[in-house]
């Protein structure tokens, strides 16, 4: 359905963009480009240009940049043309001394500006080359890629790909997302929703396990959840997958670290600790060293799902022992709490 909506977009683009009616996005697009430009010259740095379609509000603008301060929206087009609008004043001499005499205007010369602008946009148009829109083009990888680089709406996903997108951006630490950003998403709860149901598939990098718990994880990183509705979901998830042999000693020990350094046992503002330090068992100096602030954190969970999660970790522990260190840093505070 979206491949579909995609190429009709691109079609009713194209048909906007080759009308001669649509100049004024031509004009609009150089006096952008001129304005901003510190000389003639600057020019042929620019590589790629781009096609910005808002669906909702139907307003396009042509680009050298894929954002603009009305196009930051993930429900927005993104498409990239070539870049002969922009190769048209080095190669025409017509509209080389054109765009060298706009430079020079001063800008109270509005009707001058505005006929030279206008020149070079009518031959601007004659080069434009329509977005390509072969069909075969459009396959699933490519429109979850396409999505996730905002380049297209997300709006028109199905709610699995917004899952997939959604678990990539969340997955995404610098520069990540904004909490206000997932929460004005489209079907933002649905998609939350399947994620609190671990509905999300494994990739390269985390298997069936890490997957759908870092998920978890950055959306209480982000406050889209509460520390006691991750600690309920890790347990539940292990008492919904222990007996499908996807535990192994490197994901488990992986989950416990995570735990370690997410914001239940460590404070966010405080120097970041590597993933080395917990493998080497610096994250306390001895087994009695406690730290205020996981037992602040932990005291505001309720003690029943301190229980359960106690006894999860307690059970992954007797199933992957050598990984008892990480375990008793995570158990420990619990303990002492309840």
């Amino acid at each position: 359905m979206e491949n579909k909506k995609i190429i009709e977009t691109i079609k009713e683009l194209n048909k906007k963009l080759m009308d001669p009616e649509s100049i004024n996005l031509f004009v609009d697009f150089y006096e952008r480009l001129l304005s901003n430009s510190s000389s003639i010259n600057d020019l042929s740095s620019i590589i790629n240009l781009y096609c910005l379609y808002n669906p909702e509000t139907k307003e396009v603008f042509i680009s050298d940049k894929k954002t603009m301060n009305n196009f930051t929206n993930p429900n927005h087009f993104v498409f990239k043309v070539g870049s002969e609008l922009v190769d048209l004043i080095q190669e025409n001499n017509h509209c080389y001394v054109a765009a060298k005499d706009f430079k020079s205007m001063p800008l109270y010369k509005t009707s001058d500006r505005l006929e030279v602008l206008t020149f070079i946009a009518k031959e601007g148009m004659k080069v434009f080359k329509p977005i390509v829109s072969d069909r075969t083009s459009w396959d699933d990888s490519l429109i979850l890629d396409k999505a996730y680089d905002q380049t297209i709406p997300f709006s028109i996903l199905e709610l699995d790909q917004k899952v997939e997108v959604v678990a990539k951006w969340l997955e995404q630490v610098q520069p990540g997302k904004s909490k206000e950003f997932f929460e004005e998403l489209d079907s933002f709860g649905d998609v939350k929703n399947k994620l609190l149901n671990f509905e999300v598939k494994r990739d390269a990098l985390l298997d069936d396990v890490l997957r759908p718990l870092y998920a978890l994880e950055r959306l209480m990183q982000k406050n889209l959840i509460s520390k006691t509705e991750y600690l309920e979901k890790i347990s539940e998830f292990y008492e919904l997958k222990k007996n499908l042999c996807i535990f192994n000693q490197h994901n488990v020990g992986v989950l416990f670290t995570w735990i370690l350094i997410g914001p239940i046992y460590k404070d966010q503002n405080s120097n970041n600790l590597s993933f080395n330090m917990i493998e080497k068992n610096e994250f306390y100096k001895n087994k009695n060293d406690k730290k205020p602030y996981e037992l602040e954190q932990l005291s505001k969970i309720s003690k029943e799902t301190l229980i359960k999660f106690l006894k999860t970790v307690n059970s992954l522990n007797k199933e992957f022992p050598g990984l008892e260190n990480s375990s008793l840093k995570i158990t420990q505070p619990i303990v002492e709490i309840l």
